[in-house]
């Protein structure tokens, strides 16, 4: 089993209920992207997680299909369980390395990537490789914690101050600099609040980019 289940880095929730429970913040990201995706084309959850999620858009959006991906069988397994749906595609793909050739069948209409980018080493091969799958005009919804709440090397939520599964956190500025170096242009900046709330502007502990390509 990896250590990110044991020590508590991802969620685990039978229903979406439940996440908003556990962890609001975590949840309320899936709320707000629904309101980007339409009936026309695909969506890609990358790294999904144990699946709530992307059950989520799958129940409450028009998407073809949602391709979920994640480098956890651990994760994907649960997701599986607990979060079937007959257009939701769990697939096992690791981030850091060339994970194009498996999610690139398709282009995407919609791209979440909700707190994972701290957590890959080449980010800006990352951010390349979503720009890419994207179709023209697609939306790209990306998260991260911002560096000038939650600094990288201070992190009060972790004994010691620092997350060992992040490389870095990013002031909004980072993170708008990152997503057009991969020709992505962003539309619009929300922030979370600490209970999770999803509004527009910057200040909060997470950023929030709306971009398109």
């Amino acid at each position: 089993m990896s250590a990110d289940f044991t020590e508590g880095e991802r969620l685990y929730a039978a229903t979406f209920e439940e996440a908003l429970r556990i962890s609001k913040d975590h949840a309320e990201r899936y709320r707000f992207a629904t309101r980007f995706i339409g009936p026309s084309g695909g969506v890609l959850d990358a790294a999904c997680g144990s699946g709530y999620g992307s059950y989520y858009m799958g129940v409450h959006t028009q998407a073809e299909f949602i391709a979920s991906v994640d480098r956890s069988e651990d994760a994907l397994n649960w997701a599986r369980q607990h979060f079937a749906k007959e257009h939701i595609y769990y697939i096992q793909a690791d981030f850091a390395g060339e994970f194009e050739s498996i999610v690139g069948i398709h282009r995407y209409q919609t791209i979440t990537c909700f707190e994972t980018v701290e957590h890959i080493e080449d980010d800006v091969a990352f951010v390349r490789i979503l720009s890419r799958l994207l179709r023209p005009s697609g939306k790209l919804l990306i998260s991260a914690p911002n560096e000038d709440v939650v600094p990288h090397q201070n992190n009060p939520w972790y004994p010691g101050g620092v997350n060992p599964y992040h490389y870095r956190h990013y002031r909004p500025a980072e993170l708008e600099r990152l997503v057009m170096r991969s020709g992505l242009r962003v539309l619009e900046h929300y922030t979370q609040l600490p209970e999770g709330t999803v509004i527009k502007g910057s200040g909060g502990p997470i950023i929030l980019l709306v971009c398109e390509k």
